[in-house]
């Protein structure tokens, strides 16, 4: 199974338009006026934006279960020119997942996967899923719900 959501891109580049207009618009206010007291300032309302597109993690969420194979990966195209803080992959046989849990914040979907490692510990991972809609967060949960069941049919044999 495959899920795709970059529905988002558009209108994040709208929302970055706006907060470097604000921010331009604020400099230019200030450079006319000469003085601190009287300008409107936009400013602290595009730092806001940007701050809550922050805290509720890149748009683009891409999902591949087909082969034997999970891959997971996050990110935010248009800020990948900043770094990899932008970009998060996850790449592991299907064998080696145990568990995953979905935890809701205001705002916010985290994905928790529980991950056998080589040594035979436990680790977890995080993935923001805050913009996936209600099918295809449906579609996932079902997808990992599926590998965990052959997982463990495959273990009694």
């Amino acid at each position: 199974m495959r899920i795709n959501s970059s529905n988002y891109r558009k209108t994040f580049n709208l929302v970055y338009l706006f907060i470097l207009l604000a921010l331009v618009f604020d400099l230019v206010i200030i450079n006319l006026e000469g003085s601190l007291k009287n300008a409107f300032y936009l400013s602290p309302v595009a730092i806001t934006i940007a701050l809550f597109l922050w805290y509720r993690g890149a748009p683009v969420f891409l999902y591949d279960s087909d082969g034997e194979v999970l891959n997971f990966t996050v990110k935010e195209p248009r800020l990948l020119f900043l770094g990899t803080a932008f970009l998060t992959h996850i790449e592991f046989p299907k064998r080696k997942l145990t568990d995953y849990k979905i935890r809701t914040y205001p705002f916010k979907r985290i994905l928790i996967l529980s991950i056998k490692s080589r040594d035979g510990k436990i680790k977890k991972r995080k993935i923001t899923i805050s913009y996936l809609n209600k099918e295809e967060l449906r579609d996932l949960k079902s997808s990992l719900k599926r590998v965990i069941i052959k997982k463990s049919t495959r273990e009694k044999k």
